[in-house]
């Protein structure tokens, strides 16, 4: 994890932060996926060795064919925090929104490819370590066996931990 502001030096409010991924595993401008599912997946992967996680900001659909031609992925800390209006609460959580400009927009080329316009990869707020990357939640999943398991597990009450 990679941490500097403009100048080059180190500085916790200023710093930006720039996950060290291989160039093979990077997006990059003008590459170029078959399927949203293709990009999806090349983008979770760059995060989950990176330190963060994502999430869909925003999608654009075409009116004639019904189908997507734009989608754009963003840190998990992209915008900011809602002020909620409740005061006791049970749980306090903490505030993951923090302005984080880091995202890839792919957009659909005119011969039918989806293609990166856009990717920001300078965070500014500091990323997971490797040991806890697998709890963010664009990196949680359970495979089709291991919930099968529990699934049939928990039909005869035995218990999972």
């Amino acid at each position: 994890m990679n941490a500097q502001n403009v100048a080059g030096q180190s500085n916790c409010e200023d710093s930006l932060y720039v996950p060290e991924v291989a160039l093979d595993r990077k997006p990059h401008k003008g590459q170029e996926f078959d399927t949203l599912d293709d990009a999806y997946e090349f983008y979770n992967n760059y995060p989950k060795e990176g330190g963060f996680s994502i999430r869909i900001n925003s999608s654009k659909i075409c009116k004639e064919s019904n189908g997507i031609i734009k989608k754009e992925y963003v840190c998990f800390k992209e915008g900011q925090a809602r002020q909620s209006k409740v005061v006791n609460r049970k749980r306090r959580r903490g505030i993951i929104r923090g302005g984080c400009s880091a995202k890839l927009v792919v957009v659909k080329s005119e011969f039918g490819k989806y293609m990166v316009r856009i990717f920001v990869e300078e965070h500014n707020h500091a990323l997971s370590s490797p040991q806890r990357v697998h709890l963010l939640r664009s990196h949680r999943s359970m495979l089709a066996a291991q919930k099968n398991l529990s699934q049939q597990l928990a039909a005869v009450n035995i218990p999972t931990c």
